[in-house]
């Protein structure tokens, strides 16, 4: 929330109507209200600006449906008025040169997933390939390890098993995935509204029956119901 990268800042701007919606007050300091709006108007996102540094005080995600699904805010802060806040520049969109180099040493990956998420950064680093997804807004995590996934260690974690293929879950947001495919594990970590999530598992890898991700992906609903366990 403090410091978006400039690769998110460029993909709120491309994916989201951001609007100046008001003013407000967070610990006690007055904070200018900043929405990002959908294509269809609704409010995706609100951010509580601070009106003398410009951080960021508060955040409110929103699901399609208007409901608050992820928050987070300062309840108590100190901002020194001596130096100056300067903005430093962290990494825009990963060139293409990058993609290519992670790809030739065998790395399969989307650079799009669904839902306008944007690859936005990538390492590789003891044998496994992190990847960084945000449409501006959210932002998914994409953990990629060669291998095959030991189940049986997975405490805490519940399975999903739909038309032959199991993801298993941790959180009850379904917001924690993790499954095996082609001899890899790739492991998410979303924070994110839980449809958003569903739609970034969707434009990873997946083995299956032959035609199981068209008919997963038919609905919303039907993806929500194993996202969401009280649906």
């Amino acid at each position: 929330m403090l410091a978006p990268s400039d690769g998110m800042l460029r993909a709120l701007g491309a994916n989201y109507r951001v609007v100046e919606s008001g003013g407000g007050s967070v610990c006690g300091r007055a904070a200018r209200l900043v929405e990002a709006l959908r294509h269809d108007g609704k409010v995706a996102a609100r951010y509580w600006i601070d009106s003398a540094s410009g951080i960021p005080l508060r955040r409110e995600v929103l699901d399609g449906q208007g409901r608050i699904v992820r928050g987070e805010a300062f309840v108590e802060v100190t901002i020194a008025t001596s130096r100056p806040l300067a903005h430093v520049s962290s990494g825009g969109r990963l060139s293409s040169e990058a993609v290519a180099a992670l790809r030739s040493r065998g790395w399969t990956f989307p650079a799009i997933l669904p839902g306008g998420l944007e690859l936005a950064n990538a390492a590789e680093s003891g044998g496994y390939l992190k990847l960084g997804y945000s449409d501006g807004v959210s932002v998914v995590s994409v953990f990629i390890q060669r291998g095959n996934l030991d189940e049986e260690r997975l405490a805490g974690w519940r399975s999903q098993r739909r038309d032959g293929h199991t993801i298993w879950i941790r959180d009850s947001a379904g917001l924690e995935m993790i499954w095996a495919s082609g001899g890899h594990v790739y492991t998410v970590f979303a924070d994110a509204p839980a449809d958003v999530a569903a739609a970034a598992v969707l434009g990873l890898p997946h083995e299956a029956d032959p035609g199981f991700w068209d008919r997963f992906a038919r609905g919303a609903d039907r993806v929500l119901s194993w996202v969401n366990p009280f649906a």
